[in-house]
């Protein structure tokens, strides 16, 4: 709880001298999917990887990217059933980058998604609590998506499962 809430609020202070350089985000995909590697295997994941041939890069901060992927894969590992099917991927739609992650798990109760990036919501409260989840990583997804001029949404997707897809601005104008 300590480090969300710490998190949160370096994105809050961040807001006026938000760090921007080049990141690469096929690059970064990679290295965080392979960070997480271990976690997928323990958890009975197969992982899909849907990113082009060409690098899609965004001016941001490599350590807040990398801590929103971090917290959707955590969320996936987390509140999915053993098993699940993940995919994960970035794409270039005009001038905007997207980088998504999608289970095949059991999704989220419509009446929950509009709430889900809330600080402190949870769909299944005693279930997250047994987790260790505080309601605060999508959260923080959202800020630091805020922070770069992007947005977040979540959807649920045909046959079950979530989808969650950040959006980012190619250049910075």
């Amino acid at each position: 709880l300590v480090e969300d809430v710490r998190a949160l609020a370096k994105t809050a202070s961040a807001e006026a001298g938000a760090v921007k350089e080049p990141v690469g985000l096929n690059a970064l995909v990679n290295q965080v999917v392979s960070i997480y590697s271990d976690r997928f295997q323990n958890h009975g994941m197969q992982v899909a990887l849907e990113l082009p041939e060409e690098e899609i890069e965004v001016q941001a901060d490599p350590s807040k990217l990398e801590q929103v992927l971090e917290n959707l894969l955590n969320n996936a590992t987390k509140y999915t059933p053993h098993g699940t099917a993940l995919k994960i991927g970035t794409q270039l739609d005009n001038n905007t980058a997207l980088i998504w992650v999608e289970d095949d798990g059991n999704g989220v109760p419509e009446e929950d998604l509009p709430r889900i990036f809330e600080r402190f919501y949870r769909v299944e409260k005693g279930r997250s609590r047994n987790q260790g989840g505080t309601g605060l990583g999508l959260s923080i997804v959202k800020r630091i998506a805020a922070l770069y001029r992007g947005t977040v949404e979540a959807e649920n997707v045909k046959g079950g499962g979530l989808r969650i897809q950040i959006s980012l601005p190619i250049n910075d104008e």
